[in-house]
């Protein structure tokens, strides 16, 4: 009872001292968040992205809401969406080649609050080839992998990335759709061999996406299963010493849910290839970002509680003084009062918990400037290797 009491307690002053924090920053300050990185280093970083499409349609895909109003065919399917809310959203929303230029600046400003270009890009809720190769001609990659995943709305998951210090070997994606008993996201997993140190290594990439909170969580752990799987057939093909996990995206999965992808399957202490949690190695480590920094990823209006969506798990192997490794103190949740608002709650009267809080700024697919735009309903995450 102790020890959950004190969780709550240090949860509790997580959450208010980013209200404090970030109320108190001026605007425009990033300290700590530049996260530069060595010749010897490489950083990854992971974000939702809250809708990137582009502004055609994909055959066979319900990507109706996000297309010029004077599409073709556009109304008509609109009016068939069950949903009224859905409905009415994809009739107002003009989504034309102009906002898509904007939001995907507005993507840029986010990424640069970490400083120098991440090595490696992970993004979730991206539509197709042709508006990643936008986005990674905006932010500088040279390089991109992008999945076709069956899901009926038509968005993906995508790495970008450069290989100055990261060789590209291979990549492939896995359908977990049998497990869902419905169209999802697939699991994308990409080969990286280090430019220096050890030729037999292999960075190993597995990017995320895994059905919404709408699904019951027995889904969830469905999918973390077959993963578990995935990484079982690749660590006995490559061997488990040189073979690095990193494992990340947007795992829709919250803390309390059972059963628990997290707990029970890929950070479950008896599965022999288990998977640590960066977050939490970072907070053993003493962070000193760890009051600077959102208490989660993702914040949820329905009940204002913030949750850990987005993660970095890695294999045992890369928490360790030799070959490629993580630093801890250096993951960050990238969340200040740049890509915020403020939120104020109205049912909050007493001291005992913050009456407003900065939440993530969203994106408002019908602002046409820059002028007050935001950016997603996920703060991204960045973390920094070492590679000896």
């Amino acid at each position: 009872m102790k020890l959950r009491v004190a969780k709550f307690i240090s949860f509790i002053l997580i959450t208010m001292n980013f209200c404090v924090h970030s109320i108190a920053a001026p605007a425009g300050d990033q300290e700590g968040f530049n996260l530069p990185v060595g010749q010897k280093e490489f950083k990854i970083m992971s974000y939702n992205l809250l809708n990137l499409f582009d502004e055609l349609h994909d055959p066979d895909k319900l990507d109706h809401t996000f297309l010029p109003l004077n599409y073709p065919g556009k109304a008509i399917n609109c009016q068939k969406l069950s949903s009224e809310y859905y409905r009415n959203e994809c009739l107002t929303t003009n989504w034309t080649a102009e906002k898509v230029k904007l939001k995907i600046k507005q993507i840029k400003k986010v990424v640069e609050l970490q400083g120098s270009l991440p090595d490696l890009l992970s993004v979730q809720e991206i539509e197709n080839a042709r508006v990643t190769q936008m986005l990674a001609d905006e932010l500088g990659y040279k390089k991109f992998v992008i999945t076709n995943s069956p899901d009926k709305r038509g968005i993906d998951v995508a790495l970008l990335f450069n290989e100055d210090k990261l060789e590209y070997i291979d990549h492939f994606e896995y359908d977990v759709s049998d497990v869902t008993n419905k169209p999802t996201r697939n699991i994308l997993r990409v080969h990286f061999r280090p430019k220096s140190g050890d030729y037999n290594q292999i960075i190993a990439v597995y990017v995320n996406h895994w059905p919404s909170q709408a699904a019951a969580p027995v889904i969830r752990e469905a999918v973390a299963d077959k993963l578990r799987q995935i990484i079982n057939r690749q660590v006995n093909k490559f061997g488990s010493e040189n073979y690095y996990v990193i494992v990340t995206g947007d795992f829709n999965t919250t803390e309390s849910e059972a059963p628990n992808g997290f707990h029970h399957v890929i950070a479950s202490p008896y599965w022999k290839n288990q998977l640590l949690d960066v977050q939490v190695l970072s907070k053993k480590s003493n962070n000193p970002m760890t009051w600077k920094m959102p208490p989660g990823t993702y914040w949820y209006h329905g009940d204002g509680v913030y949750n850990i969506f987005d993660r970095f798990f890695i294999s045992r192997n890369l928490y360790s003084p030799e070959g490629v490794t993580v630093d801890p103190k250096s993951f960050r949740i990238l969340g200040n009062e740049f890509n915020s608002v403020l939120h104020n709650y109205q049912n909050r009267k007493t001291q005992f918990f913050a009456q407003s809080q900065w939440v993530p700024k969203k994106f408002d697919f019908h602002l046409t400037s820059n002028e007050n735009q935001g950016f997603s309903d996920h703060y991204p995450i960045v973390v920094k290797f070492k590679m000896r």
